[in-house]
């Protein structure tokens, strides 16, 4: 759960005699409003979806402008302490990099069927150790000394503790204590009242702005990017077409990505069986399910021929499609990474790809994390570059194991086991440009969506054994 609390503690009282009488009237209600509830909080509530498939969208919806509650169960930490943890840890990660200030709250479930406080000292023990000294984001439970609250959801043991403490460490949030304009929160009303439109033009918007006075753009982009922060709308600037959008309910947004990205057993395409059997797309369909490969018909389907250009836009930009331009493939194909699991690479291990054929780099994120969701956005960049080269064969992607054309000078192999990304090029005339592309791609990667958090090292392989890249440059 991340709660998004709007900066609406505190206004600006001294340019209300300045302002133009529509705002003057809506300061004055909101002045007696603040009064009423001078120490309320108001909080926006997000609840993330726990599935792997939709990890990849976490840079969407992570924000430094939330506190977080990890929530998980007490029996599965007892019964299967290692794979909880693993769990825990990964959320504790992604929560780091995208949002590394934000605090997080650790909530553990189905207090009732802990028998003894040993019990108890155990799960805490367990989850120190996982803590450690690396997640100083992580709030303490100083009632007893411990790194995680109980809770009870049948009797409600324990509610009031979180309760408490989330009110706690959000008014100590400076985002919070912030001063904001009141023309600021009147032009965010003004927008979220056109909610049944989902999304504004940027014209729209600046026009709703220069009515309550924002007329300076500087002001207008540091007011645009606290609501984005904020999560109570989405803007974003990558691209002329994404820039002209300010999608004001981002809900919305959520709903036609996983049109597209879905759990394939808990999200199956059941509801629409007989309309997808009329509009004779099944096949379009278990291609998307079992390949990862939409087609622009089925997609203009799911989204019921609503904004296709935008959303498209936003996949790409976002890494979560790219476009599928092959030979003998149909046009208007795109490639949706993360719904490709093909698991005949399931046994895929460094020792194997140490055998292959080719020169070999290696890019090594085990000291510090490898989110779920890069390699599949690698894989995206390169298809893209692949399919832009033109005369490229089909790719053929595993989940874990993929095998991209560079046109018809040869291919890479791309490869990913736990905290490590490989590749593999076998015809020594691209190995350099290869290397390079690999290179570009992960920093435009980490720039756009990581914040340039992501750190890793890169090695060759030279005579048998790895060695690092700057070494290895000079050995050349």
């Amino acid at each position: 759960l991340d709660l998004k609390p709007p900066p609406l503690k505190r206004v600006e009282t001294d340019e209300s005699k300045y302002l133009k009488p529509d705002i003057q009237q809506y300061t004055e209600t909101l002045l007696v409003q603040a009064k009423k509830e001078r120490n309320c909080l108001n909080f926006c509530i997000w609840d993330y979806g726990g599935q792997e498939v939709f990890y990849t969208m976490h840079h969407l919806f992570l924000t430094q402008y939330g506190v977080y509650l990890l929530v998980f169960n007490m029996q599965e930490l007892l019964n299967d302490g290692p794979k909880c943890l693993e769990n825990l840890k990964f959320w504790l990660l992604s929560i780091r990099i995208h949002a590394q200030e934000a605090p997080v709250i650790i909530v553990g479930t189905f207090f009732d069927m802990i028998s003894n406080q040993d019990q108890l000292i155990l799960i805490n023990d367990c989850l120190k150790s996982l803590v450690g000294n690396d997640f100083s984001q992580v709030v303490r439970n100083q009632q007893n000394d411990s790194v995680f609250f109980a809770l009870d959801n049948r009797t409600g043991s324990g509610i009031e503790t979180i309760r408490s403490m989330i009110e706690r460490v959000t008014t100590h949030q400076k985002y919070v204590n912030r001063h904001v304009s009141v023309r600021w929160m009147h032009c965010l009303d003004a927008m979220l009242k056109q909610r049944n439109k989902s999304h504004l033009s940027l014209d729209e918007v600046k026009e709703i702005a220069m009515s309550k006075l924002v007329t300076s753009s500087d002001e207008f982009d540091e007011m645009m990017h606290m609501f984005h922060e904020l999560g109570l709308l989405i803007h974003l600037k990558s691209t002329e077409t994404l820039r002209n959008v300010v999608i004001t309910n981002p809900q919305w947004l959520i709903d036609q990505i996983t049109k597209v990205i879905r759990d394939p057993v808990v999200h199956k395409f059941d509801n629409f069986d007989s309309e997808i059997t009329e509009r004779e797309m099944a096949s379009d369909v278990q291609n998307l399910t079992n390949n990862g490969i939409a087609s622009r018909d089925l997609l203009e389907y799911l989204w019921r021929k609503q904004n296709v250009p935008f959303l498209l836009e936003i996949m790409r930009e976002t890494l979560l499609l790219s476009d599928w331009n092959f030979e003998n493939v149909s046009k208007n194909m795109y490639l949706v990474p993360s719904l490709n699991r093909d698991v005949d690479n399931i046994g895929l291990s460094e020792v194997g790809i140490c055998k292959a054929n080719g020169r070999k780099c290696l890019l090594d994120f085990s000291e510090t994390f490898l989110p779920v969701g890069v390699f599949q956005r690698l894989v995206t960049l390169f298809v893209a570059f692949s399919g832009n080269i033109g005369n490229s064969p089909e790719p053929s992607l595993g989940y874990r194991d993929c095998k991209i054309w560079l046109g018809r000078k040869g291919f890479v192999r791309l490869c990913n086991i736990p905290s490590k990304i490989f590749m593999i090029v076998e015809e020594e005339n691209i190995a350099s440009n290869s290397l390079s592309v690999l290179l570009s791609m992960l920093r435009r990667l980490n720039e756009g969506l990581l914040k340039t958090k992501l750190k890793w090292k890169i090695s060759l392989e030279v005579d048998g054994s790895y060695v690092p890249y700057s070494v290895a440059k000079q050995g050349n």
